[in-house]
C-alpha cells in the first residue's frame, strides 16, 4: 500500500495522515446553520422557541431550541436579555382579609423580553393542572429528542423502545398527560424522522436514544 502511494503521490503521499474526522459526526451542516440564520434576521423578534418550530417544519429539517440559540450566538445574533430585578418584600402591601382571599407567593412562569417565557416556579396545587396542559401543548417530542435522543441518519429504534423512553422521560419530568404511541409515532415524522415496518416491529429510522 505505501509503495502504491509513493507512486500516485511521490515522498509527501509517505507522510503521517491525520486520523482526525474532517467534521464532527453530529454538527449541523453549514447550509442548514446559514438558513437558520437567514430565517432569524428575516422574522420579527421572534423567540428561539418559535424559530426552532417553524424551522423545523418548514424546511422538514429538525434543530432544537438549544441549536438555534448555538447558531445565533455563533453569528453574534444574541444579545443580553432585557430583565427586571424583583426583590421580595418581608409581607404583602395589601394583606388578605378574607379567607377566601389566597395569595400565591411565587412565579408559575416568567418572561424574559427578547427570551421567552419560563415556566416550571415553584407554584401552589390549584395551578398544577394548568401547567401540565402547557406541557402538553408545547413540543413533547421536540423536547424529549433535544434531551434523550441523537440525529444519526445510520440509526434505527423500535418504535416500542421509543415509546417506552419516551414514557420515562414524561415521568421524570412531571409530565402526566402523555401522547400516544400513534401520536408520538406521527410527531416524530413531522420532525423528519423515517418510518419502517419489518415484520410486526415497526421502526424509528434516522433516529438513535442515548443509553
Amino acid at each position: 500500500m505505501g509503495y502504491d502511494r509513493y507512486l500516485s503521490g511521490g515522498p509527501e503521499a509517505l507522510e503521517d495522515r491525520s486520523h482526525k474526522p474532517s467534521r464532527v459526526w453530529n454538527r449541523i451542516p453549514q447550509p442548514v446553520r446559514e438558513k437558520v440564520k437567514d430565517l432569524a434576521l428575516k422574522e420579527s423578534d421572534p423567540s428561539l422557541r418559535e424559530l426552532a418550530v417553524q424551522f423545523t417544519d418548514t424546511e422538514k429539517y429538525f434543530v432544537s431550541e438549544a441549536s438555534v440559540y448555538r447558531i445565533l450566538k455563533s453569528y453574534d445574533l444574541i444579545t443580553s436579555p432585557a430583565y427586571v430585578v424583583l426583590s421580595a418584600a418581608d409581607e404583602f402591601k395589601d394583606k388578605t382579609a378574607r379567607p377566601n382571599q389566597l395569595w400565591q407567593i411565587d412565579f408559575t412562569y416568567l418572561k424574559v423580553i427578547g427570551w421567552g417565557w419560563f415556566y416550571g416556579f415553584t407554584e401552589p396545587a390549584a395551578s398544577e393542572q394548568a401547567k401540565q396542559e402547557w406541557r402538553l401543548e408545547a413540543d413533547q417530542v421536540a423536547l424529549f429528542v433535544d434531551e434523550k435522543c441523537q440525529a444519526d441518519p445510520t440509526a434505527r429504534a423500535t418504535m416500542q423502545d421509543v415509546f417506552l423512553n419516551y414514557q420515562l422521560w414524561a415521568s421524570d419530568n412531571g409530565i402526566s398527560r402523555t401522547m400516544s404511541k400513534k401520536g408520538l409515532r406521527d410527531r416524530l415524522t413531522r420532525l423528519g424522522f423515517g418510518a419502517t415496518k419489518s415484520g410486526a416491529h415497526r421502526y424509528v429510522t434516522g433516529l438513535k436514544i442515548d443509553a
